[in-house]
């Protein structure tokens, strides 16, 4: 499945700024969050590309003011370098947030959660030969 075909059938179910992201593809529908990661797996390739293109910082999904509430930062969308924002209101890569605007990334507790995961039994040894 495309990016665009995804976008195409994709069906807005809102959600909760609290719930964790999910992949989308099978039911075609969800909430903001779920549509960029969505996205991401499949301009990635998959959970594992996805979690490293953001570790790298060549993706982020960022919590933005919507033009809809612009009092709380709910909506997310989804920046892709070299592909440029992309988000379930508007289902086209372009080079703006607009008309949306940014306010942090989503997710950052849980992607250097994730990280320290990784990296723990390299931290571990490192922490054990200096003893």
């Amino acid at each position: 499945m495309t990016t665009e075909e995804f976008a195409k059938g994709f069906k807005y179910d809102g959600g909760s700024l609290i719930a964790p992201w999910k992949d989308a593809r099978k039911k075609m529908k969800g909430d903001c969050q779920d549509f960029a990661w969505t996205v991401l797996l499949i301009e990635t390739g998959g959970k594992l590309q996805a979690l490293l293109a953001i570790l790298t910082l060549r993706a982020m999904i960022w919590r933005c003011w919507s033009p809809v509430n612009g009092a709380v930062p709910r909506h997310a969308a989804l920046r892709l370098r070299g592909k440029g924002w992309i988000d379930s209101t508007e289902r086209e890569w372009r080079d703006t947030v607009s008309p949306h605007k940014k306010a942090w990334p989503a997710g950052l507790p849980v992607v250097l959660g994730i990280a320290a995961l990784i990296w723990a039994p390299e931290w571990m040894a490192f922490a054990w030969g200096m003893m």
